[in-house]
């Protein structure tokens, strides 16, 4: 019985691992690659990724993950605006996890108000 739950949690880690390396990969695209298509929204606008997470700068993503931590669940999301709402900077000083439903929100605001975007 306990090998069975170590093997599950362990499977569960590795899946945990695997989602937040996919959210800082696509972070790093949206930024750093012209062919993302997300690209003219954040790093064609001048969004960039602080040296400690951008590998190209020397930075990891055990450094994304020590400063961000885990999600507090599978609806929270990125946000690189959480603590300042015009910032141009993904690093652990500006972003935080926020519930999707926050983020999209206030996507949609800005969407609105193109003055006040990001």
């Amino acid at each position: 019985m306990v090998a069975s739950y170590l093997s599950v949690r362990r499977k569960s880690t590795s899946a945990i691992d695997l989602a937040h390396r996919a959210i800082w990969q696509n972070m790093l695209q949206r930024c750093n690659n012209p062919r993302n298509p997300g690209y003219h929204n954040y790093g064609g606008r001048g969004v960039t990724v602080c040296d400690r997470w951008d590998p190209a700068k020397g930075g990891s993503f055990h450094n994304f993950l020590q400063d961000m931590g885990y999600r507090p669940s599978v609806f929270h999301q990125l946000d690189k605006e959480a603590v300042s709402r015009h910032n141009l900077i993904y690093g652990p000083e500006y972003c935080r996890w926020v519930p999707r439903a926050e983020n999209q929100a206030s996507d949609r605001k800005r969407a609105r108000n193109p003055k006040h975007s990001s």
